[in-house]
Formats: C-alpha cells, structure tokens, sequence
C-alpha cells in the first residue's frame, strides 16, 4: 500500500531515531494504529520485531510450551506476553510493583511473580509444576544469567 504524504507512520531504524526527521524506504515504514500516540508508535517497530523475531521462529511449536518473559511491564516485555500467548505459549512474568504484575496479568501472563518478594527460580518451578520454562525471553541481561538457568529446562 502506498503512502501518502502526511500520513502517521513509524518505522525500525537502524540509527537517527532521535532526530526530528528522517528517511526510510517506504516498504519498511509502519502504518501507526488508530489510539496510538506519536511516543508510544516510536516504540512499537522495536517492541514488535524483537518479540516476535525472538518467538515466531522457536522450535519446536511453542504450542502449550513454558516462557518467562522478564521485563513484562516494560514496552518489548508487554509486546512478549502478547505474542507469546497469541503463539500459544503458557507464560509467566516477573515484576516489581502491584501495577506492574496487574498489567502482566492483563496482557495475558498465566504466571506473575513479584521478583522483589522471592526467589524467582523457585516460582518459576512452582508454576511449571517442576517442569522449568522452556524458553527466557530476557531483556535485561547477564545479571540475571544464573537465576535464568535455574528456571530453564535442560535442552
């Protein structure tokens, strides 16, 4: 579909996003949905190519399989928990505050766990029923390595 000049648009870029203008080939730019600000659309290529690059191509099916989406209440977290639970994955999401959780929840998190108040390992395998996550989407990174590999299954 072609574009029109003046048209709400927003893109994944590979640099300059912080500029006030800047060019992008027309079949890479996004047509910003209805109800969504000019702020919140800056964020949405990012937030929806990570997500989905990161789960889409999973194998195998992640049909009734585990995640453990770090970062849920957080813009690529919240995009996470959506499209894993659209793919058919159980998911569960640590957060720090009762907002935080309440918006997991919302956007579709079988599982919140308050990762100030515990061991989020520990809940992890409460919640699998021992089983672990299969998958760790993790945007925060090697801080939270060991605990990740003690809430992941072998393989």
């Amino acid at each position: 579909m072609r574009r029109q000049v003046g048209d709400s648009v927003c893109a994944l870029l590979s640099g300059g996003g912080y500029a006030e203008y800047c060019c992008v080939p027309e079949e890479l730019v996004m047509p910003i949905p209805d109800g969504v600000g000019l702020i919140a659309a800056a964020c949405l290529p990012e937030a929806a190519c990570t997500a989905w690059s990161n789960l889409s191509l999973a194998r195998p099916s992640p049909h009734g399989r585990r995640i453990l989406v770090h970062g849920g209440s957080g813009g690529s977290g919240s995009m996470a928990i959506q499209v894993a639970r659209m793919l058919g994955y159980r998911g569960a999401s640590p957060a720090g505050t009762a907002d935080g959780l309440a918006w997991c929840r919302a956007l579709g998190a079988d599982e919140v766990i308050d990762h100030r108040a515990g061991d989020v390992p520990e809940r992890v395998l409460e919640w699998s029923e021992g089983a672990a996550a299969d998958l760790i989407l993790d945007l925060l990174g090697a801080a939270g390595l060991g605990a990740n590999l003690a809430s992941l299954t072998p393989d």
